[in-house]
């Protein structure tokens, strides 16, 4: 299967540039974003809370999101959440 890296994000990465590399929400297959606290978890407070804070992403953790329309509404979803 053919793969992309995206070598722009880095240590410094916000979470626009994350959403942007990842084509959040319009990319149509699955996207896997490796990187580091504390964009990560400002990633996941933006997603699902609408707003940035320094969540705790523990290290080796994985967070399943995806998103979905209702009522003209596109919503994203907390599919599962792996601790190491």
């Amino acid at each position: 299967m053919p793969y992309k890296i995206n070598t722009q994000l880095g240590v410094g990465a916000s979470t626009a540039d994350l959403l942007g590399a990842a084509e959040w929400p319009d990319w149509p297959g699955a996207m896997i974003i490796v990187g580091h606290r504390p964009a990560l978890g400002r990633l996941a407070s933006l997603l699902l809370a609408g707003s940035e804070a320094d969540w705790t992403i523990k290290k080796g953790g994985i967070w399943w999101f995806t998103n979905r329309v209702r009522h003209d509404e596109t919503q994203t979803v907390l599919r599962a959440v792996f601790s190491p």
